[in-house]
């Protein structure tokens, strides 16, 4: 969908190629969290907040890749308003199902290679459903004023803290 975003004046600079930096803001946290498990002896909240970044990196990155991509009205938040595709923080109807969808890929992944349990597949899910809507809020504050990857580290970090708040709480 790159040239149909450079049409409408959304694609990324550099033609969408990724760097080192992209990858560091969406996985660090995962890294991190599958680093400290040998040492913490793999308690189940750990698991889920390595889980969790992974699906809110995922939820994050195809909401915006799909939302840009696809037609079709987006919003912000706070306040709900229509907005501008492009928008800092507007959400859309695709963009949003496509991030859950892959948020729910990874959960089920991560569940049928054994990491995590199928009964709690949801949480992942929910987690990264929520701190992409804290995402888009805060976009939609601070706007342009704040790099990319700042959001998206501080996105995994959120979708990691719920998914292991919430797995301690209900595991």
């Amino acid at each position: 969908g790159y040239r149909a975003k450079a049409r409408r004046g959304l694609a990324q600079a550099d033609k969408g190629r990724r760097s080192a930096v992209h990858a560091l803001a969406n996985c660090s946290v995962a890294v991190c969290a599958a680093a400290a498990m040998p040492l913490l002896g793999r308690p189940e909240w750990l698991v889920y907040a390595l889980i969790g970044s992974l699906a809110t990196a995922l939820c994050d990155t195809l909401g915006t890749e799909v939302g840009q991509a696809t037609t079709g009205r987006t919003w912000t938040l706070l306040p709900l308003r229509l907005a501008a595709p492009g928008t800092p923080g507007a959400v859309s109807l695709w963009g949003t199902l496509a991030g859950v969808a892959g948020a729910a890929l990874v959960a089920l992944a991560a569940s049928a290679c054994g990491v995590g349990r199928t009964s709690l597949v949801w949480i992942p899910v929910l987690a990264a459903a929520i701190a992409s809507v804290v995402e888009s809020v805060v976009k939609s504050r601070v706007g342009g004023n704040c790099s990319g990857h700042v959001h998206n580290l501080v996105n995994t970090v959120v979708g990691a803290a719920l998914s292991a708040a919430i797995a301690a709480l209900v595991g």
